[in-house]
């Protein structure tokens, strides 16, 4: 019989390993959109500025636009691995789970920073409606916003938020639209109307907070103004 352990007679029972065939031609690489970026995804075509993704979740689909590539800068490069993260998305319609104000009562202690559209309609959000695999591949990332009460910018940390009125117009004659700068998709001139009133992470003065129009105006109201919905964007 065979004297060893049960590892060392299976070993005996393998024949001597053939030899090693010849390394296979690498892969061709992958198309690139026009603006040699974009990277191309599958037979339908090219990601490109403008282009929808829908995400499912349940019975309620929800179609994601992309308005920037390499826009954005990631909050931690060491474990992104780059400086700005690939592509920037947002809502392109608006969803009736995300109609609210953007903050509960109207004050100028409220900024981006610290508004309940921030601190606790988005989280859930994100947590309860978003797909797990989405989450996964979300990159939270730097946004600037302007302090309410004193029009002074800062940055913080996001994972899903609110575009400022300069990220869609470009330039703003109000200084409290500073805060990033114009994503192609809107520098390109395409339509700003999701369906309904959207909010920005932008104050108007020091009175009002802007949001987004039916039509795709820009206007103002007060914090808690009830029919404005809110259509996060997120990077990847």
């Amino acid at each position: 019989g065979f004297t060893g352990t049960e590892e060392e007679w299976l070993a005996s029972l393998k024949g001597e390993q053939g030899q090693q065939g010849e390394k296979g031609e690498t892969g061709a690489k992958g198309d690139t959109g026009a603006d040699g970026l974009t990277p191309f995804i599958n037979a339908n075509g090219y990601w490109q500025i403008g282009d929808t993704k829908n995400m499912i979740d349940g019975d309620t689909t929800t179609a994601l636009r992309i308005i920037g590539f390499d826009h954005d800068y990631v909050s931690d490069v060491t474990a992104y691995g780059r400086e700005k993260a690939g592509i920037t998305l947002e809502m392109a319609a608006v969803t009736a789970n995300l109609l609210s104000p953007l903050n509960q009562t109207h004050t100028t202690s409220v900024s981006w920073n610290n508004c309940n559209m921030r601190t606790t309609i988005l989280p859930n959000y994100f947590n309860n409606t978003v797909p797990e695999a989405l989450r996964n591949v979300i990159i939270p990332v730097g946004k600037e916003f302007v302090y309410f009460n004193n029009n002074s910018i800062s940055s913080i940390s996001d994972t899903l938020f609110l575009l400022s009125t300069n990220e869609i117009f470009g330039t703003y004659t109000s200084g409290y639209g500073r805060g990033g700068t114009q994503y192609a998709y809107y520098a390109a001139g395409n339509s700003k109307i999701k369906g309904g009133a959207w909010w920005t992470r932008s104050p108007y003065d020091s009175t009002y907070w802007t949001y987004m129009d039916e039509s795709g105006g820009l206007q103002s109201h007060y914090l808690m103004k009830n029919n404005v919905y809110a259509t996060p964007c997120f990077c990847i």
